[in-house]
């Protein structure tokens, strides 16, 4: 399984050829001003708390789906009673009961197949195996609690719940669907998320958040679950931090528990070493800054370092930021696993700015 890395784009061997509009859960109902067709890009929007989403319609119900890299079904509602928005039980005769765990919730359901439609693409009415959610309760209808709302996942089928398992991916492909087993995923920085977009099948190349859309490498995903990443190193202004023996050496029911790539989580998660390293380099290089003169230097430091220890919100209001001054972080990968003598120098290089681990939150203050 190889993965590109681009500067703002990770395209991620698994999925097929349908360019797709991202959009938040938040307004899934609003009409997009893009074309939408086989092979045209799909715009995705984002809210920082949410997932990125795609409109799609199962069995002649319009959901809005939560593309999810670390997930491997289809998941969708299923109706309770015939009040309710979502899918019925006659949809769902051959269906066998699944229970499954998504972000810390235990649901419970049928696996069975639907017919899929993504509106203004070739997925037409296309019989892909779901796993139908049943309402839990009152308060618990659907994923993350929305009855019109689902996850599109596309990770390896080793993950998959549905009886026997495979992936929509596989299915799309195997039929002659979509030219490709892939999915290009597009996720721009948050001033250009107009421009996101996933791309089912990932044959074109399009100008990607002001780039010209070329792959500029290849990395092998070491495993056959998550899209993984084998990480080599991690360095803070270009300064490597020691990272602690363990990292990407645990072994959990047989596999190496490498470094994976989330499209459903709003951070990147590193080890605590690298974490502190950040955080002192920031604190030492004076990029942010108490507004109040009344608050001495020292004591504006570890207002600031308790702020980024716990991702806390810095008001505008109250906080300077130079941005020139925030330090890098680079992290270097191997592109093939296992590293062997003849591979060990084979590497990809991807160095992140302050904008890039930092975000301005859209609010008032």
């Amino acid at each position: 399984m190889l993965i590109t890395l681009e500067c703002v784009i990770l395209a991620l061997q698994a999925v097929a050829a349908v360019r797709l509009v991202l959009e938040s859960p938040i307004g899934i109902d609003s009409q997009s001003n893009n074309r939408l067709s086989k092979r045209s890009p799909v715009e995705l929007r984002h809210d920082a708390d949410q997932c990125f989403t795609i409109k799609v319609n199962v069995d002649g119900v319009d959901l809005g789906l939560q593309v999810d890299s670390s997930f491997s079904d289809i998941v969708v509602p299923l109706s309770s009673s015939s009040n309710d928005v979502g899918l019925t039980p006659q949809y769902t005769p051959s269906g066998q009961p699944v229970t499954i765990n998504y972000k810390g919730k235990e649901y419970r359901g049928i696996s069975s197949d639907a017919a899929v439609t993504i509106p203004g693409t070739g997925i037409t009415d296309i019989d892909l195996p779901v796993l139908a959610i049943q309402k839990q309760s009152p308060d618990l209808v659907g994923i993350g609690g929305k009855l019109k709302q689902g996850v599109f996942g596309f990770a390896y089928f080793s993950l998959s719940k549905h009886h026997p398992p495979t992936t929509a991916m596989d299915i799309l492909y195997n039929y002659g669907v979509i030219p490709n087993n892939e999915i290009g995923i597009q996720l721009c920085p948050y001033e250009m998320t107009s421009k996101s977009f996933i791309n089912i099948g990932n044959t074109d190349v399009a100008e990607k958040c002001g780039t010209d859309g070329r792959s500029i490498a290849w990395v092998n995903s070491p495993t056959n679950d998550y899209f993984t990443v084998n990480i080599k190193s991690v360095l803070i202004n270009d300064k490597q931090v020691d990272l602690p023996e363990e990292f990407q050496q645990v072994v959990e029911n047989g596999r190496a528990l490498y470094s994976y790539l989330h499209t459903c989580f709003m951070y990147m998660r590193f080890p605590q070493a690298v974490v502190d390293v950040l955080i002192n380099d920031i604190l030492n290089s004076g990029a942010i800054t108490i507004k109040n003169t009344m608050i001495s230097s020292k004591l504006g430091k570890i207002i600031i370092k308790k702020k980024l220890q716990n991702n806390h919100l810095m008001t505008k209001s109250k906080y300077n930021i130079d941005w020139v001054k925030l330090p890098t972080i680079t992290i270097t990968v191997f592109a093939q696993t296992p590293v062997t003598d003849d591979n060990h120098d084979s590497v990809v290089t991807i160095k992140l700015g302050p904008k890039d681990y930092l975000r301005s939150y859209n609010s008032k203050d």
